[in-house]
């Protein structure tokens, strides 16, 4: 019998194929059209592993099935070769990134044409081509200027020896693959993709696709949409009468500046006088609290160096508290942007960022980036918010969360303003205004848990976590925060629960009980406020948590059931929808 000589069969095919271009598609042709793409591989390595010969096989299977079908498919191929993968590949051999990478394309392309893979090579992409990353750079300035990019800080797994960011799958165990250096965590600044704008709109299309039950339970687990409420925790270094309070000076001076109305208003209507304002000041200065509502230059065409320089006027000092609405809050927050100007406070009402066709004369006013240090130099930020505009209220999300800032959204107040809403008094802005206590907000899908809180835990790498850590505890929180390992959601959860003191406590606003603030390393930043009431009788996390640094466990008993909901009917809780695990870091 003779032996079949299956590597010159195969590349006798081969040559054929290219030779006649088979696979390169026409888009001229009648037959029904049909897309097939895999993901491109990293040329990170010398060659394709098994793991890509797997995944392609199959997609090429698909791809020949669907011509046998009639269809003329498109089936392209690229290699994802701008980034890091690539880069450490090219640090490890010494080379240059672009000499590294060009020479393992040529290596992969070698391979997959061995294996006999059936793409249009004529339509071969290269990421690190300029006429391809040039489109990634036009689809990200379309989502800047739609404010759906932004900067902030956030954990990452750094490597000291490699001295780069590495991915989790690259730093498992908390060592780097590379080098086997111990992994730290770092908290750098970084772009994000605002993917939350769409959670309800992926998540009812998730009800249209035809996968398995399994793969939309884990799409739909990845959105993380919450229904829950947001409670305020005052905090403060002692569990005594003082508690809470960060300052014993007097209030200093308000100064609140106006929105801006959509036409050129007569001067018997100023801005400064209208909606809340002026019983705002009234209010106050009952209070014996100096209040200035400045008339800002042309407020229906505002002009934000016009604006500012009336503003400068005013005595602006490290005991002001500063109340913006509407474009009013847009001002505030590109000053003090600027200026870095230490205040008491700082509240937004409504506040614009984010402009539409109606309201393209706020285009230039509101086109800034925030700083997001001014948390470092205003002791508290507010923001509150009802039901809006859609741009508005994304707008008061999006300073929520830049500056991290507590959310109030109260019902049926429009854009407190006298039209449609009537908001011509404004109490629960006043009581924020005077209120000198500490807080800080949960998020929790189980209220009716409040009575067995006995700690609270804050996640590790939380970025206002210095704010809760005394002097006393310091050394004991920098050295936990070192042990940390891998930033990776994965790891978290699989991780022994670990903690440290930080010297704080809060007050359980349901009893009036103080309780200590831990640090953790099962918290993640970037869900809810960050930060966690811990009930050990009712949750195994938080038992093994209490069980291992002998914290008090107490049960909820059924007649505080009753008192929940009384404390929740007393409007002591902030009804509150909130998104996790939504971000550019896991898509």
């Amino acid at each position: 019998m003779t032996e079949f000589d299956f590597a010159k069969v195969e590349k006798k095919w081969q040559k054929k194929w290219e030779e006649r271009k088979i696979f390169e598609v026409s888009e001229k042709s009648k037959k029904p059209k049909y897309y097939i793409l895999e993901m491109f591989p990293y040329p990170s390595g010398a060659g394709l592993h098994m793991g890509h010969a797997i995944n392609f096989t199959i997609t090429d299977i698909f791809a020949r099935f669907k011509r046998m079908q009639g269809y003329n498919v498109m089936y392209p191929i690229g290699y994802d070769s701008l980034g890091l993968p690539a880069e450490n590949a090219a640090i490890k051999a010494g080379i240059h990134p672009e000499e590294y990478t060009n020479k393992s394309m040529k290596s992969f392309r070698a391979q997959q044409k061995k294996l006999g893979f059936s793409y249009d090579m004529s339509r071969l992409i290269n990421t690190a081509d300029p006429r391809y990353y040039k489109w990634d750079q036009w689809i990200f300035l379309k989502m800047y200027e739609k404010n759906l990019a932004y900067k902030k800080k956030a954990s990452v797994n750094w490597c000291p020896s490699c001295k780069t960011v590495i991915a989790n799958e690259q730093a498992q165990g908390g060592k780097c693959e590379r080098c086997k250096s111990v992994v730290e965590t770092k908290r750098l600044k970084q772009w994000f993709l605002k993917i939350t704008d769409y959670a309800d709109e992926l998540l009812e299309d998730c009800e249209n696709l035809d996968w398995p039950k399994k793969t939309i339970a884990m799409q739909k687990n990845w959105i993380g949409k919450s229904h829950g409420v947001e409670i305020d925790f005052e905090v403060g270094n002692s569990g005594g009468s003082e508690f809470g309070v960060r300052s014993s000076d007097e209030l200093g001076n308000v100064v609140i500046v106006h929105g801006s109305p959509k036409e050129d208003r007569p001067d018997e209507f100023p801005q400064n006088k209208k909606h809340w304002i002026l019983w705002m000041k009234n209010q106050l200065e009952k209070n014996g609290t100096r209040t200035e509502t400045p008339l800002m230059p042309k407020p229906w065409k505002p002009n934000y160096e016009n604006w500012k320089k009336e503003f400068e006027k005013l005595d602006i000092n490290e005991n002001t508290v500063l109340v913006g609405h509407s474009a009013g809050g847009a001002f505030m927050v590109r000053w003090l942007s600027e200026n870095k100007q230490k205040v008491k406070k700082l509240i937004l009402v409504a506040p614009s960022k984010e402009t539409t066709i109606e309201s393209l004369r706020l285009k230039d006013f509101c086109n800034f980036e925030v700083n997001k240090k001014i948390k470092k130099f205003v002791d508290d930020i507010v923001v509150f918010i009802s039901n809006d505009k859609k741009e508005t209220i994304r707008s008061a999300y999006f300073y929520k969360k830049e500056l991290s800032a507590k959310l109030i959204n109260l019902e049926n107040k429009g854009h407190f303003t006298l039209g449609g809403m009537k908001t011509k008094e404004f109490p629960e802005l006043l009581k924020e205004i005077l209120d000198n206590k500490n807080t800080w907000s949960i998020f929790t899908t189980r209220p009716d848990t409040i009575f067995g809180v006995t700690f609270m835990v804050v996640s590790a790498q939380h970025e206002r976590l210095n704010e809760l850590v005394t002097e006393e505890q310091k050394e004991k929180v920098d050295k936990f925060l070192k042990s940390l390992g891998s930033v990776s959601e994965k790891e978290i959860e699989s991780l022994e629960k670990e903690g440290v003191f930080t010297g704080s406590y809060a007050v359980n606003p349901a009893n009036g009980e103080s309780v200590p603030i831990y640090a953790g390393n099962f918290v993640v930043a970037d869900y809810g406020a960050g930060m966690v009431m811990a009930v050990p009788a009712h949750d195994q996390r938080d038992f093994e948590f209490a069980k291992k640094y002998g914290i008090e466990i107490k049960q909820v008993i059924s007649g505080n059931l009753t008192d929940t909901r009384a404390w929740i009917n007393e409007g002591k809780l902030i009804n509150s929808d909130k998104f996790n695990g939504l971000n550019s870091e896991k898509a």
